[in-house]
């Protein structure tokens, strides 16, 4: 197979998996409105406090072996033993799911004290706990689906979810104006309606299987994701609960609104990225080019990101002002720098290949460790004397370390030739842009969406006119569109 079919099946896949992590995430932003009209802001920081738990447990209860399906289920070449293993991790992550959760349950009322300071509303972290349990088993359906291509079934179910999320939840807002505990109701219908339809799936598939022998190395190579995902867990929550402590609940909020916006980078870009490149780039490491491939991919992620990331930036300040009450406001002014703290965090995952191909997780668990330490010694003075602001700033440092850390360690297992002078050029682009954009805060928001939505254009023309390109990437993208548009034509008629 030719590294260009390679590449072209891997965006196919990746373009397919952007349109369903868009679907499966707008359920958020089509709900944003009704939060925020519905929702003090110390609600809805509470309600990221709620999810702030369900991360911590769910990081400490998936053991990895999500990820570890993925990895181990192209060491086989008999489809039978592959099946055996999707399901065999399918148990394994149930079981220690639905256990660990009801450890958590038991101490239920005294977790939403110490978190929160009060015992929260009734059975909010009882629908948490329900919700993960189904979201954790489901990662290991979904990494099948990864492993067999089947882009378009997970858009299908992402539509799915969206729809019962979003009715369940208008629902229990305006009609029984049940706030925190109605959202959560909601969310758990949605998860459990997309994971009967996940079960169901891959039971007909691949047969109910529990085999002892595939699930012992499997743990093995999951245990240092355990410890990265532990240390992680710190360094990724931490800044919730000191801003709750050295600021307010209230802050929480606007911190909790603005992340909303920069997580678009990870459901837009980054997740579809790890859906097709995670088994994708265990497909090459044996062609003579897979170095190359490797660099162009990373470029391909850079520019995707730059045009999301910088959309995000240009639009979410006047998107806030027009859907938000007036509370909410101050949290417009952090998207941008937590924008490209999470654009460089998909990057890091690009640059791992070498590390995870080589099977070499615990240089990931120093690495996070290093990161885990750094963060726990500058957050509180950060946060202390610098506020909203200071925290962004570290994400961006906490980020870029991670990055350098990760490149270097992946470089001693698969040596890649990254193609800096393009990426420098992208770069620079960006920040024009971003700097030109500034001014636009002095207008009405509707104007000012309007004048930077000019811009936003003229960036991509830019983009596209630029070296950042090759020429031959720029013939495929004109023979793409004039597809696109002869499908829109003959669609019309």
């Amino acid at each position: 197979m030719s590294s260009k079919s390679d590449v072209g099946r891997f965006f196919r896949h990746s373009t397919i998996y952007a349109i369903g992590s868009a679907i499966n995430r707008a359920g958020a932003f089509l709900l944003l409105p009704l939060y925020t009209r519905h929702l003090s802001t110390g609600e809805y920081g509470t309600l990221e406090m709620y999810y702030v738990i369900a991360s911590v447990v769910s990081g400490l209860l998936s053991v990895g072996i999500a990820h570890a399906t993925l990895r181990f289920y192209f060491d086989y070449s008999e489809q039978r033993e592959r099946d055996a293993l999707v399901t065999t991790n399918l148990v394994a992550s149930l079981l220690i799911s639905a256990c660990g959760a009801f450890a958590v349950f038991l101490a239920a009322e005294p977790l939403s004290r110490w978190v929160l300071g009060t015992p929260g509303p009734p059975r909010a972290l009882e629908l948490v706990l329900i919700t993960l349990v189904l979201e954790l088993s489901s990662q290991v359906t979904l990494a099948y689906l990864r492993a067999r291509e089947k882009s378009t079934f997970f858009v299908l179910l992402s539509i799915g979810k969206l729809g019962v999320q979003c009715i369940a939840n208008f629902i229990a807002l305006i009609h029984y104006d049940a706030g925190i505990t109605g959202i959560l109701f909601g969310n758990l219908l949605a998860v459990a309606a997309g994971w009967l339809v996940l079960f169901a799936y891959t039971l007909s598939q691949c047969g109910l299987h529990f085999d002892v022998g595939k699930i012992a190395p499997v743990l093995r190579y999951s245990l240092p994701f355990l410890y990265i995902t532990v240390l992680s867990l710190v360094s990724a929550n931490l800044d919730r609960f000191l801003i709750n402590s050295l600021i307010s609940i209230e802050a929480v909020g606007l911190y909790a609104l603005a992340q909303k916006f920069a997580k678009l980078i990870g459901d837009l870009i980054g997740e579809p990225f790890n859906r097709s490149y995670g088994a994708f780039r265990f497909t090459i490491m044996t062609q003579p080019d897979a170095a190359a491939i490797q660099a162009r991919v990373f470029r391909y992620a850079a520019a995707a990101l730059s045009i999301v990331s910088l959309g995000v930036a240009y639009f979410a300040v006047d998107v806030i002002r027009i859907m938000a009450a007036e509370a909410y406001l101050p949290s417009a002014s952090l998207v941008a720098p937590l924008a490209l703290a999470a654009s460089i965090g998909v990057l890091t995952y690009v640059v791992q290949t070498g590390v995870l191909y080589a099977k070499q997780s615990a240089d990931l668990f120093r690495i996070t460790l290093i990161r885990t330490i750094v963060i726990a010694i500058v957050a509180y003075p950060v946060i202390a004397n610098f506020g909203l602001r200071g925290i962004c700033a570290l994400a961006i440092a906490d980020a870029l370390l991670v990055l350098l850390l990760t490149h270097r360690a992946s470089q001693r297992y698969f040596a890649v030739t990254y193609e800096t002078s393009r990426l420098a050029t992208l770069l620079a682009l960006v920040l024009a842009f971003y700097v030109a954009s500034l001014p636009t805060g002095m207008l009405s928001p509707y104007a000012g969406m309007f004048t930077k939505a000019i811009l936003f254009a003229a960036f991509v023309a830019a983009l596209y006119a630029s070296r950042v390109l090759a020429t031959d990437e720029k013939a495929w993208i004109r023979q793409q569109l004039r597809v696109l548009l002869l499908r829109s034509t003959h669609s019309a008629t």
